[in-house]
């Protein structure tokens, strides 16, 4: 499950999660408005830290653990870029995102399960300016 915020519009978003991987559920005031299914390929669904938000875009790793989801929180608009994350990290992985003093902004993926070798004590780093 990956939490969002529209400051614009003071809402909370809920995408995702175990039970439906598809879904989107917003808040206003602590009041459900609205329940959907997102029109995505992927799911999300993680153990890990597995979603970060850079301004108004909310960035998951999509359950797999090879690709990433992108959602716009004051757009609702959702997508799946063709950026590939190099080294799997299955539903583990862990996303932390920063904009660097000259605007660049990155995410990087932490950690994760490749399957049978078990955990990894990886850092992957993306450039997504």
């Amino acid at each position: 499950m990956a939490v969002g915020f529209d400051a614009a519009n003071a809402t909370i978003l809920i995408l995702g999660g175990a039970a439906n991987p598809r879904q989107l559920r917003t808040f206003k005031d602590f009041v459900p408005e609205l329940q959907s299914n997102l029109s995505i390929s992927g799911q999300i669904n993680g153990y890990g830290q597995s979603y970060t938000q850079l301004n108004d875009t909310l960035w998951m790793i999509e359950s797999g653990g090879q690709s990433f989801i992108r959602f716009n929180t004051k757009t609702r608009e959702i997508d799946e870029p063709t950026i590939t994350i190099q080294i799997d990290v299955n539903i583990y992985g862990c996303l932390a995102s920063s904009v660097s003093a000259n605007g660049k902004e990155y995410l990087f993926v932490v950690g994760g399960s490749n399957g049978a070798s078990g955990y990894l004590d990886t850092l992957q780093i993306y450039d997504i300016s």
